[in-house]
Parts: structure tokens; C-alpha cells; sequence
């Protein structure tokens, strides 16, 4: 299909298509009797689950297929020893706030000014940050730790007969369901484990589309009050399936984020316009070293090519091969410029787009700074990305800043964001 909103949508509705089926309905049916969760929770998750599972560059759902069951029965029964073996929950610590998601340093800093405005915060991760200060406590969790024993007290018969009943269906059917399965009930029983002992007033999760409903409703089960997270890009239609949250917070004070969110089936309450977190953090709260960053006439801001640059053949070949011949052909009329291509910090590089602007004079930076992206594009005069949130944010620097759609067709990313749509360039 020529449209990748449209091709989005086909995925979307092949995956209510699944959620709807008999063994599907008794699958949620099942896990919601059983740990006493809302359906609603549950049906959210299972989608997002099953959209996780799908590939783009083979335009086929992954691990769905009946010879999985086989690596997932060897899962099962390493869930089946968990349950087997618990453990007495911890001492209840009470928060004010808990923050979840961080990866890095980097992702710690940007949330301690505002960790350090509650009594006593939190942060849960996977890998382990410092917390420099007294009223911000660390704690590491992994697929791999104890669960508690009130998780599944006076469940285990109900639960094992449900095995029994999924492994009967997905031989019957040749449809791997246990492996939705395995995921919904090691959720369940990890954030349980989780918000039993540890209990907050408000939560967020750092990437919005990271948000889990079945995390967000043990944080609330357990007397929390707020789930929320922060816009941290434009709403792209392949990351903006299954959003979970009370409160999103935007970059800016529009509609059509929440429309966005409604559309690909994600709960929201409510829309609070912020700004950027990210630029706060890396421009206004940090050093400058505007010394070593080189002036542009022209800056185009990359991207990294994650899976929404593989939905369709158009979309991939406006971004790889059309976008740049734009920029180089701006480079021959106006000789005259300094164009400079800044990319992520992380960006791997690209062969092709080295060779290709060669002989142009088209400078292409991976030069990291401590403030990333921000110090260039304050030395710039106008400002072009294929999709990147820079846009929005070099437009709060006073910058002119478009984005470039050669012939309107990302539809994945602009579709019914009208805000955005003065921005483009087709």
C-alpha cells in the first residue's frame, strides 16, 4: 500500500481480529478471574503484546507460529518455578513518587531536578544508576526475581488448570498462545511483586510507548493515584499503538496527540502541555560548549531508521534516496551555503550517504556534545528533518524549522496531526 497510516491501520485491525476470537476472550477471561484484574487491562495489554510480535521487514507476526509453543513450554515451566518457590514480601516503603524505564545515566539526570521536587522518590530500572541524593532511592528488578507469595496464594489450582486449557488450544488451533500467555502472567506477577512493597502517590514511565496497563493498574491497586508519561517524540503511528496512561504530558498544547492515541486503541485521560523534557535537560540546564560546534546555514536533523522507516516501500525510499537528493540538489543551487547533516549521537553511520554527499558541499556531524542536538541547532539558521522532534522544539528557539515530506506521502507521521501540518514541506 502507497499509504503507511493505512498499512498501520491493516495491522491494527488484523490484531483485533485475533483479540476477538473465542480462545482469545477466554484467555483474558481466564487471567482476569483468576488475579482479579479489570478485562479492559488485560485486552490492552494482549494487544500490545501481540503488535510487539510483528515484524516489518517480513510484514508477518513473529513467534505466533504452533513450533514456537515448544521454546515457550521450556518458559512455562520456568514461570512455574517462580510461583513454586516465592517469597514473603518486603517491608512496605511508602513514595511520593516513582519513576520507571531508565536506562542510563543520562535518562537519571534528566528526571533528578524533578525527582528532587518530592519528599521521596523512586526509580526502578533495569540497569543501575547512582542516586546522588538521600530522597532518591534506586532499585534494579529483572525478569528473573522472586515473586510474592500473595501474588498467587489460593490461585495455583485455577492457574495450572488455565495452563492446561492454552497448551490444549494452541495444539488444537497450531497457535502459539502461550507464549501471550507466558508474557501476561510473568507481568502480572512481576509488578505485583513490585508495587506490593513498593508504594507511590504518582508514577511515570519514561517512554510513552513503553507504558504498560497491567504495570499501571498494580501502581493504583496498590494506592497509587496517577499514572502519566512525557511526549518524548512526534506521535508516529507505529510507536503509538496500546498507549496506557492517566496523564500525557505534550510538547505542546493540541488536540491531535490525544486523537492519535485514541486512534491506534491507547487510554488517556488527559493532556498536559509541558515542552520538551528533553531539551530543558540538554539545552537550558546544561553547560554550553557553543565554542566547538560549527555554524550551519542550513541543518538537517537525522534520524535514526527504527521500524517506521520500513512500513512501505514509499516511506523508505522518500527517506533514504528522494530526502537526500533534495538536500544535495539545494546544495548545487546555493553553493554559497553550509549545510551540515547532524546525527544522533548513537547513529551507526551509512556508506551510502557518505558516497553520496562526498563531493558535495554537504558536512555530515556524529560530533557529540554536551548538549547534544541543541548546540547546533542554536548555531543554525533554518532547520529540516524527514521527522524528528527538533523541529518542534528548534521552533521554541525562535529557529525556522520544517519538516521535509517529498510528496506528503509519511503519512505515518503526519496523518491527522493537522498541527503539524503548516511544517511540511512536500
Amino acid at each position: 500500500l502507497p499509504n503507511p497510516y493505512k498499512v498501520t491501520k491493516i495491522i491494527l485491525n488484523k490484531i483485533n481480529l485475533l483479540v476477538n476470537t473465542n480462545t482469545s476472550k477466554k484467555l483474558i477471561q481466564n487471567f482476569s478471574n483468576i488475579f482479579e484484574i479489570p478485562e479492559s487491562v488485560l485486552e490492552i495489554k494482549f494487544k500490545k503484546l501481540v503488535y510487539n510480535s510483528f515484524d516489518y521487514k517480513i510484514a508477518r507476526f513473529k513467534k505466533i507460529h504452533f513450533l514456537w509453543i515448544f521454546k515457550d513450554l521450556l518458559e512455562s515451566f520456568y514461570i512455574f518455578a517462580l510461583i513454586l518457590f516465592t517469597k514473603k514480601p518486603n517491608k512496605v516503603s511508602q513514595y511520593d513518587f516513582i519513576l520507571h524505564g531508565i536506562i542510563d545515566f543520562r535518562s537519571f539526570e534528566r528526571y533528578k531536578k524533578l525527582m528532587l521536587k518530592f519528599k521521596k522518590s523512586l526509580v526502578i530500572t533495569e540497569k543501575l544508576p547512582s542516586a546522588h541524593n538521600n530522597n532518591i532511592k534506586t532499585i534494579k528488578v529483572s525478569n528473573y526475581g522472586l515473586i510474592s507469595k500473595n501474588s498467587v496464594e489460593g490461585r495455583k489450582k485455577k492457574f495450572f488448570e488455565f495452563f492446561i486449557f492454552i497448551v490444549f488450544q494452541s495444539f488444537c488451533l497450531r497457535f502459539n498462545y502461550l507464549y501471550f500467555f507466558n508474557l501476561v502472567l510473568h507481568s502480572i506477577l512481576k509488578n505485583y511483586t513490585i508495587f506490593e512493597e513498593n508504594r507511590g502517590k504518582y508514577f511515570m514511565e519514561d517512554r510513552f510507548y513503553n507504558t504498560c496497563p497491567i504495570r499501571n493498574y498494580y501502581f493504583k491497586k496498590f494506592g497509587g493515584l496517577k499514572t502519566s508519561t512525557p511526549q518524548k517524540n512526534v506521535l508516529e503511528t507505529t510507536i503509538s499503538f496500546f498507549i496506557d496512561t492517566d496523564i500525557f504530558f505534550s510538547l505542546g498544547d493540541e488536540k491531535y496527540s490525544k486523537s492519535r492515541i485514541i486512534d491506534f486503541q491507547g487510554r488517556v485521560e488527559k493532556i498536559i502541555p509541558v515542552g520538551s523534557f528533553f531539551m530543558e535537560h540538554g539545552w537550558y540546564r546544561k553547560k554550553k560548549d557553543q565554542n566547538v560546534i560549527p555554524n550551519s546555514d542550513v541543518l538537517i536533523m537525522g534520524m535514526n531508521p527504527n521500524v517506521w522507516s520500513i512500513v512501505n516501500k514509499k516511506i523508505y525510499n522518500n527517506y533514504q534516496y528522494k530526502y537526500k537528493r533534495w538536500i544535495k540538489k539545494v546544495s548545487e543551487l546555493y553553493p554559497e551555503l553550509k549545510i551540515n547533516i547532524k546525527h544522533h549521537d548513537h547513529f551507526p553511520g551509512s556508506d551510502y550517504e557518505e558516497n553520496f554527499f562526498r563531493k558535495s558541499n554537504v558536512s555530515i556531524f556524529y560530533k557529540k556534545s554536551k548538549n547534544y542536538s541543541y548546540g547546533f541547532m542554536n548555531k543554525s539558521k533554518i532547520i529540516f528533518s524527514f521527522g524528528s522532534t527538533t523541529i518542534l522544539e528548534g521552533l521554541s528557539l525562535g529557529k525556522q524549522s520544517y519538516f521535509i515530506d517529498p510528496n506528503g506521502n509519511a503519512k505515518n507521521f503526519y496523518f491527522r496531526l493537522n498541527n503539524l501540518e503548516k511544517l511540511r514541506i512536500k
